[in-house]
């Protein structure tokens, strides 16, 4: 995203643009959100990690970064997981179609019931959930990891969907390399974006009124 940001910048396309390195501004949003990525710098997340536990919602769809930095503890916190943290990639290329199923109902969700499948990319996180995380979708069946050898790992289903808290602000993770089946689902009627940041930034909403 370096030269992007450069491009922008050189040629003013940056209007009403933030940088990360604000913490008042970014202490201003009701939400960040935050796509597929796999080299964010520390200090960026780092100041996300912050930002969140002071009340902002998140909403992180795939990848917040790479394994290694998950590793540590205030990266984990983010993804509503505690290391260690596996990638599993599906077998015959990259993103290729996995049944889940809705294991609860959630206002983000709405339009879907218990039980519920649907197909999404199958690449993802192995990890276990923070107490306290709500795993709403979850695959249906249990993988081990594509990259490390685990002697006595236990295949474990993967958690794609999931709702938690970090400090005072809530968390929506997406667990898959692209959130497009939530984006399309028939059910979902186009809203589930809209429906995670009307959730996470509830709280705010209530604060102010």
């Amino acid at each position: 995203m370096g030269i992007v940001e450069q491009q922008i910048r050189q040629y003013k396309l940056g209007g009403g643009l933030m940088s990360w390195h604000g913490a008042e501004a970014l202490a201003s949003l009701d939400v960040i959100a935050v796509g597929h990525t796999f080299n964010i710098p520390d200090a960026a997340l780092e100041r996300i990690h912050q930002t969140v536990r002071a009340g902002v919602g998140l909403y992180n769809e795939s990848y917040l970064d790479w394994e290694d930095t998950l590793r540590q503890k205030n990266m984990s916190e983010l993804s509503l997981g505690k290391p260690p943290f596996y990638t599993f990639c599906t077998p015959g290329g990259h993103g290729r179609p996995r049944p889940v199923k809705v294991q609860h109902p959630h206002p983000i969700i709405e339009g879907l019931s218990v039980g519920d499948g649907f197909d999404v990319p199958g690449c993802g996180l192995i990890y276990t959930p923070v107490p306290g995380a709500r795993v709403l979708i979850a695959r249906e069946d249990a993988v081990r990891p594509s990259f490390a050898d685990v002697p006595g790992f236990v295949p474990t289903r993967i958690p794609i969907l999931m709702t938690g808290q970090v400090g005072t602000g809530r968390v929506v993770k997406v667990n898959t390399v692209s959130g497009r089946p939530f984006h399309t689902h028939p059910a979902l009627r186009g809203r589930f974006v809209t429906n995670c940041f009307n959730w996470l930034a509830d709280p705010r909403r209530e604060a102010v009124a």
